[in-house]
């Protein structure tokens, strides 16, 4: 766990945008470990929760919106050569 907290202060250490940035391109990653990460984040007050939280809401949002966009174009032809 001390690793988390050492990326948890890392990330906290940044500007506002900054840490927006690094959560959203983290859930890219691990989803879960993110929203944990960000929420550990939150709790002791190192970042605003709502910052937490919508960092991590947009990061998860847009990787699903990725997979769904790869699904609709790449899907069908993948298919077809199969």
């Amino acid at each position: 766990m001390q690793w988390i907290e050492r990326i948890a202060a890392e990330i906290v250490a940044l500007p506002v945008w900054a840490a927006w940035l690094a959560i959203v391109l983290a859930t890219f990653v691990s989803e879960d470990l993110t929203c944990v990460a960000a929420g550990l984040a939150a709790a002791t007050g190192q970042i605003h929760p709502v910052d937490a939280i919508g960092a991590a809401a947009l990061g998860i949002f847009l990787g699903d919106l990725g997979l769904y966009l790869a699904g609709k174009f790449i899907g069908r032809p993948a298919l077809r050569r199969a």
